[in-house]
């Protein structure tokens, strides 16, 4: 039975394709470690800011159907509650964390309509409806009455307006 010669030109060139691809590999890898090291690419998932409507549509849904939760915003690591208060639709507005710091993923907080508080759905800890004491995102109306939601601010205790 008679073996096929390759012939060794191909083979060769197949070698150095090869040892291209891998050296080519290599550099561009370099070239991205040596690019984040100083700086000069800052990698970030998911939106900076999340534009939630306009502001008077959204203001009547929560007064008609309380607070609304948004989940998995920024890959299942950005689950908020957006709340108004009052009856302007220009003011009043929080955004917070769902889930109280430590809890788990199943403990969320749950808008109680006639005491109007949250309540987290594991222990009964009550948070009062401005979120106070909860991680808050800035809330801000651009120029067309769209509220949006900045993720990348760094997060803060929710502010207390208890007039106690």
């Amino acid at each position: 039975m008679p073996v096929e010669q390759r012939d060794p030109r191909q083979t060769a060139k197949a070698v150095a394709l090869g040892l291209g691809a891998v050296g080519a590999a290599v550099g561009f890898m370099l070239l991205v470690l040596f690019v984040t090291d100083r700086g000069g690419i800052e990698i970030a998932l998911g939106d900076d800011a999340f534009e939630a409507g306009r502001i008077d549509a959204i203001a009547e849904e929560v007064a008609e159907n309380g607070p609304i939760r948004y989940a998995d915003l920024i890959g299942g690591r950005q689950n908020i509650i957006l709340q108004h208060l009052g009856d302007d639709p220009a003011t009043g507005w929080y955004a917070f964390d769902l889930i109280r710091p430590g809890q788990p993923p199943e403990c969320q907080l749950d808008w109680d309509d006639e005491a109007e508080v949250f309540v987290d759905g594991c222990d009964g800890t009550v948070i009062p409806p401005t979120g106070f004491g909860q991680p808050t995102y800035p809330v801000e109306i651009d120029d067309d009455d769209f509220l949006v939601i900045n993720f990348r601010a760094e997060t803060e205790a929710a502010p207390d307006t208890n007039d106690d």
